[in-house]
Order: C-alpha cells, then structure tokens, then sequence
C-alpha cells in the first residue's frame, strides 16, 4: 500500500514537473536530474512520515480512551 502511495506521489510530482519547467533532453530520451528524484523522494518520505505520525497519536488516544473506558465498567469509577 505504501509503494503504492508513493509512485503515486512520484506520478504527481512528475506531472507537475513536467507542466512547469519541461524535462531535460539527453539524447532521444527525455530523463529527469537525480537532484530532482531525491528531491522528491525525500518528500514522499516526509509525507509518509508525517502520515505514520498522526495515525501513532490517534492509536495512542484510542488507547488512552479504551482504558478508560475499561476502568470505569470494572470500578464504576472515572478517572
């Protein structure tokens, strides 16, 4: 799932790239700079990190509510 994330992103951002400033042409093909794919890859990892990031909190509140939750149906008590 996440490779699929990403060359999607890599997709995007070709386009993008494409649209904006053209490609580079080295012989009949048209390649892209390596500064440019780490560029980008390095935003596809950004991106994938700051996801895993937010799903951590909301796992972590969801735990802190389900035992809470727990507590209270064992004691009859909030905490």
């Amino acid at each position: 799932m996440a490779c699929f994330i990403m060359m999607a992103c890599f997709q995007i951002a070709e386009c993008r790239f494409n649209f904006c400033k053209g490609t580079k042409k080295i012989g009949n093909t048209k390649q892209k700079t390596d500064k440019w794919r780490k560029s980008i890859k390095k935003e596809a990892i950004k991106t994938r990190n700051e996801e895993a990031r937010t799903r951590a909190i909301q796992l972590k509140n969801d735990l802190k509510h389900l035992s809470r939750l727990i507590h209270f149906l064992l004691t009859g008590e909030r905490i």
